[in-house]
């Protein structure tokens, strides 16, 4: 097993227990900010409805539904926000 895939692992069983996982919590997996981040995108693209409403409360499993489609929203509406930024950046002349 890779590494990575233990990382996952465990991260996927801590968020199955229900509580929230805060971001600085996932230190104690022994890994970096970034990784634990690369491990929850990972389990997201996996199709584990693994959410953050970005309200301080940290990292879960999706309960409904309707919890599912408010993330989705949120991060459809921050994925436009920054096309928007990128699109009107220019090289001043």
């Amino acid at each position: 097993m890779r590494e990575e895939d233990f990382i996952e692992f465990r991260i996927l069983n801590a968020l199955r227990k229900g509580e929230p996982i805060k971001r600085f919590a996932l230190k104690e997996f022994g890994i970096t900010d970034r990784a634990a981040r690369m491990a929850i995108q990972t389990l997201q693209f996996a199709g584990y409805p693994i959410i953050n409403m970005q309200d301080g409360s940290g990292y879960k499993l999706a309960e409904s539904e309707a919890e599912l489609n408010a993330y989705k929203m949120q991060e459809r509406t921050r994925a436009e926000m920054i096309m928007e930024k990128i699109e009107s950046m220019r090289i001043a002349e």
